[in-house]
């Protein structure tokens, strides 16, 4: 008798364990898909935050592909197609596939575009050809 109260003693205890181990790892696991969908703060990017830390250094800043296109508003496409036309900096090789623009050079490039005035009187970039018409004549 005393061996079965002792059997069942044991497997209640373990039956609680087992239960807790399920709430604690549902709990983690809630935790974790938390963590994952959370939106991180986003930061601007590199050539527009004030204080990074390579301008503090200076330490000239190189741009990525994305932020280049960001930058100009080009496709990539683009951007290598006037590379190849000589009307945009060339990028740095770093090694294999990856390549870096020096942001002075992009710099330089906007501030060499001819400008016309917006709606608001400023003047701004011309960043790409003038839009077409949709209307046929």
């Amino acid at each position: 008798m005393m061996d079965r109260e002792l059997l069942q003693d044991v497997e209640k205890a373990l039956t609680d364990l087992a239960k807790a181990l399920a709430r604690r790892r549902a709990r983690m696991d809630a935790e974790d898909e938390a963590k994952r969908r959370a939106v991180p703060q986003s930061l601007p990017p590199p050539h527009l935050a004030p204080e990074a830390p390579s301008r503090q250094l200076g330490i000239e800043s190189l741009l990525r592909m994305r932020e280049v296109k960001e930058i100009t508003k080009y496709s990539a496409a683009t951007i290598y197609r006037k590379i190849k036309d000589g009307t945009f900096p060339r990028p740095i090789g770093l090694g294999g596939k990856a390549v870096r623009w020096r942001m002075a050079d992009v710099q330089q490039w906007m501030s060499e575009l001819p400008v016309q005035p917006d709606y608001t009187g400023a003047y701004r970039p011309l960043l790409g050809s003038a839009k077409r018409s949709s209307r046929s004549k």
